[in-house]
């Protein structure tokens, strides 16, 4: 509901601002006589028609003038396209906490569910069969350093897992906030048979985006298969974008990442990683999402 009055607000302040101008073009003409005269009428016109506006009183029914009052204060005089502005201001700051809330409480809910999940794994190798530590011996490591490698082996592989999924979702709820009919969509593969579909992580308009959290494969085969996915998108009429918020470090995989990129602008999309996928999000949608993660990870901190 707040989304889609701001975004009429933010329209009709774009209507306003072409009129404001035209009335700029007046004012540059007028004496300062004319001028002082028309700030008179400005003042004495917004105390006239907002002196009697209470909307906290349950039976003041002044906000039904509230439109006429926008349009003549904006169409006639300069502090009427402020007044407009500051209400955007204030609605914008509002959507905002809204959406650092619901990343907050995503963030606790795939903290819980992680959490959980490694318990039950620990538990469950509690009982595992441990005489593969023979081999693990031969090559120098303690049954002692054997457990942690496969302890923290499988508590990493949850994290990845974890990590990736909860960056992707919350990237999607920053874009749903600015663009509501934005979603996750499947296409047919037209260009063969296996998979059958290929999903866009978000569709927003005619930008088909793929969210990654990071992307360390060294498999030669993924380039022939993002190269399949980004060609069906663009045969299907949309445009390819990549977004991925850490880049890797290992050769082979920036390697990958190289070519990805290479195919990516050669078919007319986009690809963003590290700082500029950062921003890339936060300039489309108006949400800084790093600074809100940030906030969170020093809230855990106790700092």
């Amino acid at each position: 509901m707040d989304n889609d009055y701001l975004i009429e607000l933010q329209n009709l302040l774009q209507r306003k601002e072409k009129q404001y101008e035209e009335l700029n073009e007046y004012l540059d003409k007028l004496s300062i006589e004319e001028y002082d005269e028309l700030l008179k009428e400005e003042n004495n016109f917004i105390n006239e028609n907002r002196i009697n506006y209470n909307p906290n009183e349950e039976n003041d029914i002044s906000h039904i003038f509230e439109d006429i009052l926008y349009e003549g204060l904006i169409t006639s005089y300069p502090s009427g396209l402020s007044i407009l502005e500051e209400e955007i201001e204030k609605l914008e700051e509002k959507i905002l906490m809204n959406i650092e809330q619901e990343i907050k409480d995503l963030a606790k809910i795939y903290a819980d569910n992680l959490k959980r999940k490694i318990d039950d794994r620990m538990e469950e190798m509690e009982s595992d069969d441990k005489s593969h530590y023979l081999v693990y011996q031969v090559l120098g490591v303690t049954d002692e350093e054997g457990h942690l490698i496969d302890l923290y082996q499988n508590k990493g592989r949850f994290l990845y897992k974890y990590a990736g999924s909860f960056l992707e979702e919350a990237t999607k709820l920053c874009f749903l906030h600015k663009f509501p009919d934005s979603a996750t969509t499947k296409i047919p593969n037209t260009l063969g048979t296996r998979p059958k579909t290929f999903e866009i992580d978000c569709l927003e308009g005619n930008n088909a985006i793929e969210i990654k959290w990071r992307d360390a494969t060294t498999d030669g085969d993924h380039i022939t298969k993002e190269h399949t996915r980004i060609r069906v998108i663009h045969d299907a009429g949309y445009n390819p974008i990549r977004v991925m918020f850490y880049y890797p470090n290992r050769e082979q995989a920036i390697k990958i990442q190289n070519t990805l990129e290479t195919l990516y602008n050669g078919i007319g999309g986009e690809y963003y990683y590290g700082d500029s996928a950062w921003e890339y999000v936060k300039n489309r949608t108006n949400i800084d999402l790093k600074n809100i993660l940030e906030k969170i990870a020093k809230e855990n901190s106790g700092a």
